[in-house]
C-alpha cells in the first residue's frame, strides 16, 4: 500500500483568500459585527488623538486604555466572524454587541497567548542576551532577536487554533489546539504572526504618504486587515480540520466502531455498538 505523501498548509492561498473572505461573506458577516466594527473603528480614531504628542502625560494612559477596549471589540467580532467564516452561519446567541462566555475566553486567550509565547521566546534567547550583555558583542544580541523571533512563531503556531476552537465553543483548550496545528505550527505561526506584523505596516505608510487624508485611511484599513488576520485563522481551521486528524476531544466515541470496520472487522456496525452495549 502506497502511503500518501502528507500535505503542507499552503500559506500563500490562505493569505489571498484571506483577503476576499470578508469581501466574499459580507451578507452575513456584516449584520453580525457592524456595531463592535464601529466601535473599533471609533477607538482607533479616538485613539489617533490621545496618543499623539500633544496629548501630553497622560497619552500612556489612554492609549493603554482604548488598547483594552480594542481588545475586547476585538473578541466580539471575532467570535461571530469565525462563526461564519468556518461555518457559514451564527451559533444562538452570538453577534452584534453581546458578550457570552465566548468572548470571554477569547479576550483572556488573546492576551494570554502572546504573553505564553513573549515567555517561552525570552528563556529561550535568554542565554545569548546573557552572553550578549557579557561580552559586548551586537552579534548575541541580534541572534537572540531573531532566535527569539523563530520560537514565537513556532509556539503561537502551535497553539494558535485555540482561538477559533473558542469562537466555536469546542473543548481542549492548548492541548487539543496543539494536536491541531501538529506537523503544521511553522507554517500555522508564519500565518499568524509574520503576516499580521507585515500587514501591520500599509497603514502606517498610508498615514504617512497620504497627508491629510492618511490618518482616517489608514483606520479604515487596519480595521479592515483586523478582520482579515481573522479570516487568515480560520481559513486555518477549515484546512486543518479537513486534512489533519482531528484532537481527541472532536472525535466522537462511535468513530471506534467505523474505524474497526475499515480495518478489516467484519462485524457491522449495529453489531459493534450491541457489544459495547453488553460490555
Amino acid at each position: 500500500m502506497q502511503v500518501p505523501m502528507k500535505l503542507k498548509l499552503p500559506i500563500l492561498e490562505v493569505v489571498t483568500a484571506a483577503f476576499r473572505l470578508p469581501v466574499q461573506m459580507r451578507t452575513n458577516l456584516l449584520p453580525a459585527i457592524q456595531w463592535p466594527l464601529g466601535l473599533l473603528i471609533l477607538l482607533q480614531v479616538s485613539g489617533a488623538f490621545v496618543g499623539s504628542p500633544e496629548a501630553g502625560e497622560d497619552s500612556v494612559f489612554y492609549l493603554a486604555l482604548f488598547g483594552i477596549l480594542g481588545l475586547v471589540v476585538t473578541a466580539m467580532i471575532a467570535v461571530p466572524a469565525h462563526q461564519i467564516f468556518i461555518k457559514g452561519s451564527l451559533d444562538g446567541g452570538s453577534g452584534g454587541l453581546r458578550w457570552t462566555g465566548r468572548e470571554t475566553g477569547y479576550l483572556l486567550w488573546s492576551i494570554g497567548l502572546p504573553l505564553i509565547v513573549l515567555v517561552l521566546a525570552s528563556l529561550i534567547s535568554m542565554p545569548l542576551v546573557a552572553i550578549a550583555i557579557m561580552t559586548n558583542v551586537p552579534v548575541f544580541a541580534n541572534l537572540a532577536v531573531i532566535i527569539g523571533l523563530v520560537a514565537g512563531i513556532a509556539v503561537y503556531g502551535r497553539f494558535s487554533m485555540v482561538l477559533p476552537r473558542i469562537a466555536l465553543g469546542q473543548r481542549g483548550g492548548l492541548r487539543a489546539a496543539g494536536q491541531m496545528a501538529a506537523g503544521h505550527y511553522w507554517r500555522v505561526g508564519m500565518i499568524g504572526v509574520l503576516f499580521p506584523l507585515i500587514i501591520s505596516l500599509v497603514p502606517m505608510f498610508l498615514q504617512t504618504a497620504l497627508g491629510p487624508l492618511g490618518a482616517p485611511v489608514a483606520v479604515v484599513v487596519a480595521v479592515y486587515f483586523s478582520v482579515v488576520q481573522i479570516a487568515a485563522l480560520a481559513l486555518v481551521y477549515r484546512w486543518l480540520q479537513e486534512f489533519v486528524d482531528p484532537p481527541d476531544e472532536d472525535t466522537p466515541e462511535e468513530e471506534e466502531g467505523a474505524d474497526q470496520t475499515l480495518l478489516g472487522d467484519d462485524r457491522s456496525p449495529s453489531e459493534d455498538g450491541s457489544d459495547r452495549r453488553d460490555h
